[in-house]
């Protein structure tokens, strides 16, 4: 063993320096003007739907088009509206 050396160390390496970066997982960027486009086909197309489009439209816009499907359709709108309308918000 070297004379100089530690039992059970280890050689210590230095860290580069420089900035850290946060990695966001599963972020994805909004697309303005994403929700009033679904707001403005669910007007179109389905009229009575239009209470409840603000959160579906929402819900489309960020991704969860599962909610946005069920929230459009439960107050209303045909499936096929829905679909077509959650996909606009994208």
């Amino acid at each position: 063993m070297h004379p100089h050396a530690s039992v059970g160390s280890y050689p210590q390496h230095p860290r580069r320096p420089g900035p850290r970066r946060r990695r966001r997982r599963g972020h994805r960027p909004v697309r303005p003007g994403g929700r009033e486009a679904c707001e403005q086909y669910v007007a179109q197309h389905s009229p009575k739907a239009t209470d409840g489009a603000v959160e579906a439209c929402y819900q489309g816009q960020i991704g969860n088009r599962t909610s946005c499907v069920s929230s459009l359709v439960a107050v209303g709108a045909s499936k096929d509206d829905a679909n077509s309308a959650c996909e606009a918000s994208r």
